[in-house]
């Protein structure tokens, strides 16, 4: 595993995957506080799997093309030493519990701090269900933008095989259009999520104060 990361992130990387098994380990607690956190590092974690998993078959080159560390910014070099998109999606994948982490002290928050003694708490469990829920919306809505980007950017000019981009001369606009393509899935990819989340945070906290009755699965 070690040789596969490049020496400038395998601190990184071991602190990432670390983070995500500690995130498992966190699901067998009693704490549900802990419970929550967890399931949303993981959440997020599958999802950068099965996100990657797609982007790295779609566009490989958008994970491996090889950067020479500058000067400057010696964090600038390839992640990971390998042209396989699976070790690719699985490796950067990993990184996705960063913000999540933050996600999931906030639906922590929002679900088990007790306004008053009559208001319900949530718990891990009843917040599974939505919160794959959300997950599986950005994932739909963001594979749909992503296409479609890259139909757009085909369709500027085609010339028999010879098909060159006119936004960006000289590279392949075959291989620009799915570049593009894995751009516009990355932002949404983190837009949705800034969305899901804040729908998340709202819905309970809303519901927890009784302004709208959501069911209630088994404790």
């Amino acid at each position: 595993m070690a040789s596969l990361i490049h020496p400038n992130y395998r601190s990184e990387v071991a602190l990432s995957i670390a983070t995500t098994v500690a995130a498992g380990c966190a699901l067998f607690s009693r704490y549900e506080t802990a419970k929550i956190i967890g399931l949303t590092v993981l959440t997020a974690v599958g999802y950068g799997v099965l996100n990657n998993m797609v982007a790295c078959r779609h566009c490989s080159e958008y994970f491996i093309v090889e950067d020479e560390p500058s000067k400057k910014d010696p964090m600038t070099a390839r992640l990971v030493r390998s042209l396989s998109p699976s070790v690719n999606a699985l490796i950067w994948a990993v990184w996705w519990w960063q913000r999540s982490c933050y996600f999931g002290a906030c639906f922590a928050a929002a679900a088990r701090i007790p306004f008053s003694k009559s208001v319900y708490q949530i718990s891990a469990r009843q917040l599974a269900p939505y919160m794959a829920a959300c997950a599986a919306v950005t994932f739909v809505i963001a594979n749909l933008k992503a296409r479609n980007a890259q139909i757009a950017l085909q369709d500027e000019i085609d010339v028999g095989d010879l098909m060159i981009s006119q936004k960006h001369p000289g590279v392949h606009k075959t291989l620009q259009a799915a570049w593009e393509a894995c751009t516009v899935r990355t932002h949404m990819n983190r837009t949705g999520g800034y969305v899901a989340s804040i729908v998340l945070i709202i819905g309970m906290v809303v519901s927890r104060l009784g302004l709208i009755k959501l069911p209630r699965m088994p404790q």
